[in-house]
């Protein structure tokens, strides 16, 4: 059913839906993730592997708080018009976090996986 504005409810309803499972996926596998490395942390000091899974998971976590989150909440408000300096915030803040952060946890995550692979018996 379109709306006067164009909106397509049942869709819309879809794509909420879809992004709530997905954050919420998203943040309780990774939350547990660094839950179980921290505990891991605790017997052992951290392999090269475990410091690959800590940042994926970080990045990952950043992707569900600085991207997801904002876009289901901007799916849910449709008829919210925010102020020109909240929607230019809202809109650099999915690019610069959600988007570019994680790079900084990708990056030496895969520099630690190319060394493990490149020398595993001095992990």
């Amino acid at each position: 059913m379109l709306q006067p504005d164009g909106r397509n409810e049942v869709l819309a309803a879809v794509e909420v839906a879809v992004q709530a499972v997905i954050l919420v996926l998203a943040l309780v596998s990774n939350s547990l993730v660094l839950i179980a490395l921290v505990r891991q942390l605790r017997r052992k000091p951290m392999s090269r592997m475990y410091r690959l899974m800590y940042h994926l998971s970080i990045a990952d976590l950043l992707v569900a708080v600085f991207n997801i989150l904002p876009q289901l909440i901007w799916d849910i408000t449709f008829r919210y018009v925010p102020l020109v300096r909240q929607r230019s915030f809202i809109k650099m803040e999915i690019v610069l976090v959600g988007f570019k952060g994680p790079t900084f946890f990708v990056v030496p995550s895969s520099l630690v996986s190319s060394s493990l692979c490149t020398y595993p018996h001095f992990s």
